[in-house]
């Protein structure tokens, strides 16, 4: 298989990916994790070119939750690794 096939199917596969989070859907890759994009409220902030107080737009972030079994072997892995120190 030709390298530029793998790249179109993965260029495929992440178009499709951002189409379902465009529209609101949720992406669970089975064993592996999950997909989320999230809408942030706005906020005030301090700008100090006016010395106001000002409110920011709310801006869409993308959220990566780990499946549990991920989870849990990187969190003993990572205990093990911080004992051995």
């Amino acid at each position: 298989i030709h390298h530029y096939h793998v790249f179109s199917v993965i260029t495929i596969l992440f178009d499709e990916i951002l189409k379902d989070l465009k529209s609101g859907k949720d992406v669970k890759i089975f064993n592996f994790g999950l997909l989320q994009l999230k809408n942030t409220k706005p906020r005030k902030y301090h700008d100090v070119r006016f010395n106001k107080v000002l409110l920011s737009e709310g801006h869409r972030i993308l959220k990566f939750t780990l499946a549990p079994p991920i989870r849990k072997k990187l969190c003993v892995n990572l205990d093990k690794k911080i004992k051995d120190e």
